[in-house]
């Protein structure tokens, strides 16, 4: 079971507020992050500063910067892959990950940030596990004789619905 501790940085994680979040050591940054993975993806490159900071951006999910593309009607109905189509831009929130050369690491939203989310934590879940969670189903499935789904249940039941995928 998480800690209310971790619970309640992932829930900061979600929602940055407004003066940022800091850790003192990328160990710790690390291992939060892990419950994050599911609200964030990749803006924009690293760039390192003049000091040695790297900063990378993180846009949510949501935003999806390009439109979903169409199925092929020449592939037959059982060799497709089973896909939802998203409409693009629909949660402009966004953070910038700064990582000092000390390790230590600085949260904040974006200037462009839109302020809050427009879906909720559950709908990110929803959408996609986190890094916890496919971790821990990677690490338990050659060791059970189970499907990956019947794998994540297991795991929600052990250690509740964070980053819990619904498909």
């Amino acid at each position: 079971m998480l800690s209310a501790g971790h619970v309640a940085l992932r829930e900061a994680l979600f929602d940055v507020p407004p003066d940022g979040i800091s850790f003192r050591k990328l160990e710790d940054f690390q291992e939060i992050w892990g419950l994050a993975t599911n609200f964030w993806v990749m803006y924009s490159r690293k760039r390192v500063l003049k000091h040695g900071a790297v900063t990378t951006t993180y846009a949510c999910r949501f935003e999806k910067h390009k439109k979903s593309s169409t199925k092929n009607p020449h592939v037959p109905a059982n060799k497709r892959r089973r896909t939802t189509v998203r409409e693009p831009g629909q949660c402009r929130v966004r953070i910038v990950v700064k990582v000092t050369p000390q390790s230590t690491v600085t949260v904040v939203r974006a200037q462009s940030s839109a302020l809050h989310h427009t879906h909720s934590i559950e709908e990110s879940d929803l959408l996609k596990r986190n890094d916890v969670i496919r971790d821990a189903i990677r690490k338990e499935a050659p060791n059970l004789d189970s499907s990956p789904g019947q794998i994540e249940v297991s795991i929600r039941e052990t250690y509740g619905q964070v980053g819990a995928h619904h498909e």
